[in-house]
């Protein structure tokens, strides 16, 4: 099992980025959101998504990330990669052990390597179960870890398919929200944390590529 962070330490593809992270209280959602948002990259990013082949990363593109407070949302995360009209490319659902916020309030997860992945049209795709299997087989995950991650992966994908996840149905509001608050305006219901690589950050942290590794 890894723990994942999710201003994405060591993701080279970006040269220059900015990293936001908001104590949300609304009556639809009540949790952490982060927006890692992509000033530069060195190369594109495009990946298959049942069949369809997408665009996910470059100039101008932004990774919102949502960790809920509910009791049923503590196995799965939900990334939203926009594009820079704030169109969603695709949506990304990380099947995990649980989640929370570090000593310097960045977001993490502990991976369950399932994913769900579902482009702008409703192509989904349950993948990385290859990767589930070698971590069972190797000691990385428990039994009972294993049959999480399908267990959820199941009740998750018809909810996905229909956006009936409430993240996914908060992503816009939220999206707009982080933006303001870079500008440097109040958004009711937001409280901006202070990580590094959020704006009035130090410039080492604004421009250092911390990522995933994609």
């Amino acid at each position: 099992m890894k723990r994942k962070y999710g201003d994405r330490p060591g993701w080279e593809r970006i040269t220059e980025r900015m990293f936001a992270v908001a104590r949300v209280e609304r009556p639809t959602f009540s949790g952490i959101v982060a927006l890692y948002s992509m000033l530069h990259v060195r190369e594109r990013l495009y990946k298959p998504v049942a069949g369809e082949l997408t665009l996910i990363a470059d100039d101008g593109f932004c990774w919102l990330q949502l960790y809920s407070d509910d009791a049923a949302s503590q196995t799965y995360t939900v990334t939203a990669a926009f594009n820079p009209e704030n169109f969603v490319a695709q949506w990304y659902i990380d099947v995990c052990a649980g989640h929370g916020v570090d000593h310097t309030g960045v977001p993490w997860h502990d991976d369950l390597y399932l994913d769900l992945v579902m482009s702008a049209h409703g192509a989904l795709a349950v993948i990385d179960a290859a990767d589930l299997e070698s971590a069972l087989e190797a000691g990385a995950v428990s039994l009972p870890a294993y049959q999480l991650a399908w267990r959820e992966a199941h009740r998750l994908a018809p909810l996905a398919r229909n956006m009936r996840l409430p993240e996914m149905r908060f992503a816009t509001e939220a999206l707009s929200a982080l933006q303001a608050l870079e500008r440097g305006e109040s958004v009711a219901g937001y409280t901006r944390v202070a990580v590094p690589g959020a704006p009035g950050a130090p410039a080492a942290h604004v421009r250092q590529a911390r990522g995933s590794g994609f």
